[in-house]
């Protein structure tokens, strides 16, 4: 028997073997155990997406720069035909420099909303038409972006469903001690709007996930993602090289430390006059001063005592330079001294980066230092306090939980604290295999969840 083939029957199997991939794509993504994932998208809808990172919270602390540098860096490596548009809350002085130098292709829009909650600028407003996707990468909460995803909202009221955002390693305190001093306590109605609206949620730990989950949060994806932070990638070998020379400082010779107040001196910060709450925090600071550096300077004196190791005191925020010389340098021992440099300037987080990345391990009262070690494969003590707010549970979430260290707690002094340092400087190699398996970890859920992110525009 023969069969004719017309010429519109061969132009339809030749668009059937174009879109035959897709098919297959959403055939195997919906037969995975467990997927949430939709099929890919259709042929037109499939080209290199446009994303919209908003990010860069402030330039003071070197945690909420890396932020954005870490996001930036994750996308690059997981969705690499993407293109980037950086929309930042703060970038000034060294860091939009810095950025560009490391993100070349990245574009960087400027510009705020209007009073109506729209875009300001006609070049924000042009980023707004064509951007696919907009992203609010890690933060200490969602207040940082509700407003501009509710300007997202407005702005593509006709389109929403094929013009997602999200959150990616968020924090959503509303219970700590924290959460009680700074007055936030419950979600609001726009919290819960913005959150349940969100192609994806993914909080950086897993006590603002469960929280979420018991407030019933309606996300398309609600789920972990360890803070941006980790994908940071950049040393500035130049400038630390240089610094570490200038001190005498041998790579695999020091240990860095960072010691902080409670609460952030923000008035100083910001030069402007204090509050009645910025004079209440003072005095909470001035309470627990002495006991939490107590500590770390019990820890440093006997570390340099037992190791002849050096120590370098660096700052992760501002205001922390003047901290570390006043309430742990000045009140050491003399002959601890001679082995304690004092960073006696801020830096960038590339800088930071690769002074840590030098370093036997890392004893610090922040976060996001800890984080940036991590990623450069330097163990790292992370000590908070209940001013804190819960973004500590991620270091049981990856694996580390036992290099979480309340510092509140009466059992942890600087005896403990020098027991944990010593037993990483002694046993180098248990303590590398230990932050491998977590690093191992944190990669398999950005490649996971970055894989996820582009499935709400399918």
């Amino acid at each position: 028997m023969h069969f004719e083939i017309l010429p519109q029957t061969c132009r339809i199997m030749k668009s059937l073997r174009s879109v035959l991939p897709f098919f297959v794509s959403a055939f195997i993504l919906h037969m995975l155990p467990g997927s949430s994932v939709s099929p890919p998208p259709s042929p037109a809808a499939s080209g290199s997406p446009t994303i919209l990172i908003r990010s860069g919270w402030q330039t003071v602390n070197i945690g909420d720069i890396a932020h954005t540098s870490g996001l930036l860096t994750l996308l690059g490596q997981h969705i690499p035909d993407a293109r980037l548009v950086l929309w930042p809350a703060d970038i000034r002085g060294e860091v939009e420099p810095m950025l560009r130098r490391y993100f070349p292709r990245v574009e960087i829009v400027h510009g705020g909303l209007d009073e109506d909650d729209r875009p300001a600028t006609s070049e924000l407003r042009a980023v707004f038409d064509r951007t696919n996707l907009f992203i609010c990468s890690s933060a200490p909460d969602i207040g940082v972006a509700t407003r501009v995803f509710a300007a997202w909202k407005k702005h593509h009221a006709a389109d929403l469903p094929d013009r997602p955002y999200g959150f990616y390693g968020i924090t959503v305190d509303r219970e700590t001690a924290f959460a009680q001093l700074a007055g936030k306590t419950f979600l609001s109605p726009l919290d819960r709007e913005i959150l349940n609206e969100a192609a994806f949620v993914y909080t950086r730990e897993t006590a603002s996930l469960d929280y979420l989950r018991r407030e019933k949060i309606r996300t398309r994806i609600l789920g972990f993602a360890p803070d941006a932070v980790f994908g940071v990638d950049q040393y500035d070998t130049t400038r630390a090289d240089a610094w570490l020379h200038a001190n005498r400082l041998e790579k695999g010779r020091y240990i860095c430390v960072i010691a902080r107040t409670r609460f952030a001196p923000y008035y100083k910060i910001r030069q402007r006059p204090p509050t009645e709450n910025d004079l209440a925090r003072e005095a909470y600071n001035a309470r627990h001063v002495e006991t939490d550096l107590g500590k770390i300077r019990a820890a440093i004196i006997r570390f340099v005592r037992e190791t002849g190791l050096k120590v370098v005191l660096c700052p992760e925020m501002t205001f922390e330079v003047e901290v570390a010389k006043e309430e742990v340098y000045d009140k050491l021992p003399e002959d601890i001294r001679g082995n304690v440099v004092w960073k006696d300037s801020y830096w960038m987080p590339d800088e930071a980066a690769a002074v840590y990345r030098g370093a036997v391990a890392l004893l610090s009262m922040e976060c996001h230092s800890p984080i940036i070690a991590a990623s450069a494969g330097v163990p790292s003590l992370y000590l908070p306090t209940e001013t804190e707010t819960n973004k500590g549970q991620m270091w049981p979430d990856i694996g580390l939980g036992d290099w979480l260290i309340y510092l509140d707690d009466p059992a942890v002094t600087g005896e403990s604290l020098a027991d944990k340092l010593l037993h990483i400087y002694k046993h180098p190699a248990i303590a590398a295999e230990k932050l491998g398996r977590a690093m191992d970890s944190v990669r398999a859920i950005q490649g996971k969840t970055l894989r996820e992110i582009l499935a709400p525009r399918q």
